[in-house]
């Protein structure tokens, strides 16, 4: 990410992620200054797959208290408000871990939306989609009046035992 004025006031990541069994799985998200929120640490038991599934502190529903196979949006385990002041500009990472070596998966595509306290002259301004940018997500989800910015990185298979970080500049 880079040019992006201001300051991080609210931050959501979406994932698309298909494994057999989604309770093997651990998400981070790594921000440019290295500091890391959990998203997912075994959730979800023998579900499979979060299919296009955002995490948003705002969300109604803890990810802890819902069952895979996981769609909508959810609360993560740790809250991404820690990076509420941060500077969004940087390389930010994905890191999917997979506990377990008896199921497998891959991560289809994983994009994060940002909001800055940042001015700015258009009020819905438009995002920066990258490869596989996924059509059912509302590019204006976090409103009038904020600095939005959508990136999309989609490659990486989740292997057995196997840790997948993956980065958005």
């Amino acid at each position: 990410v880079s040019g992006v004025a201001g300051n991080i006031t609210d931050i959501n990541v979406t994932v698309d992620i298909d494994h057999t069994w989604v309770g093997d799985l651990q998400l981070k998200l790594v921000a440019p200054d290295g500091s890391k929120v959990l998203l997912v640490k075994n959730v979800g038991g023998s579900g499979d797959d979060f299919d296009n599934t955002t995490f948003d502190d705002e969300a109604g529903q803890s990810i802890r208290d819902a069952d895979g196979p996981f769609s909508g949006t959810y609360r993560p385990v740790r809250d991404l408000s820690k990076f509420d002041g941060g500077d969004p500009n940087g390389t930010w990472k994905l890191i999917v871990r997979d506990n377990q070596y008896y199921d497998g998966g891959s991560l289809n595509g994983w994009s994060i939306a940002i909001e800055t306290d940042a001015p700015t002259g258009d009020p819905n301004p438009d995002p920066q989609p990258g490869p596989g940018h996924p059509d059912d997500l509302d590019p204006n989800v976090l409103g009038p009046g904020a600095t939005n910015l959508e990136i999309v990185d989609n490659y990486g298979i989740i292997g057995a035992g196997l840790e997948y970080a993956g980065d958005i500049d």
